[in-house]
């Protein structure tokens, strides 16, 4: 028997035009929003992230969140658990939640990858961080610590 699968509650179609996804200042990186959870229903969120060379974020685990990444541009450095890894154009990694995880551009150049997040939700951290930390960098480690608790994620 050949069934359709079911829709997704909530789930609307969505089309982002080049240039307009919203955009956050996320600790240095250009984190644009694709498809989000009022398109997703909650299921997922998918994000475009251009990191400047020698940035990225702290170690960190979240306990909510499973993220997947494919390299677009550039070439990062990713720490996921005990591995140390170099991400080129093409290459996918996968950061399951409670694994401690980082990443940053690697060789000097920009870096740019999709990052799917699942499920959706932490636009909602991305907002906080841009409006409470936006450009200031190196962040003030008591506001950030803040930001990150509040999401279900630790520094590590």
């Amino acid at each position: 028997m050949n069934r359709e699968p079911a829709p997704i509650p909530n789930a609307s179609p969505a089309h982002v035009p080049f240039g307009t996804a919203h955009e956050w200042n996320v600790l240095g990186d250009r984190t644009s929003l694709l498809v989000g959870r009022a398109q997703s229903g909650g299921r997922f969120s998918l994000f475009e992230t251009v990191t400047p060379p020698g940035l990225g974020p702290p170690m960190h685990v979240h306990t909510r969140e499973d993220e997947t990444f494919r390299i677009l541009e550039g070439r990062y450095e990713f720490v996921v658990g005990d591995q140390r890894l170099i991400a080129s154009p093409g290459d996918t990694l996968f950061a399951p939640r409670d694994v401690p995880h980082r990443f940053g551009a690697f060789a000097g150049v920009p870096g740019r990858m999709l990052i799917f997040i699942t499920p959706s939700g932490i636009e909602d951290f991305f907002d906080a961080v841009h409006r409470e930390i936006g450009d200031r960098l190196p962040p003030d480690e008591a506001v950030l610590s803040a930001l990150f608790d509040r999401a279900g994620i630790r520094l590590v």
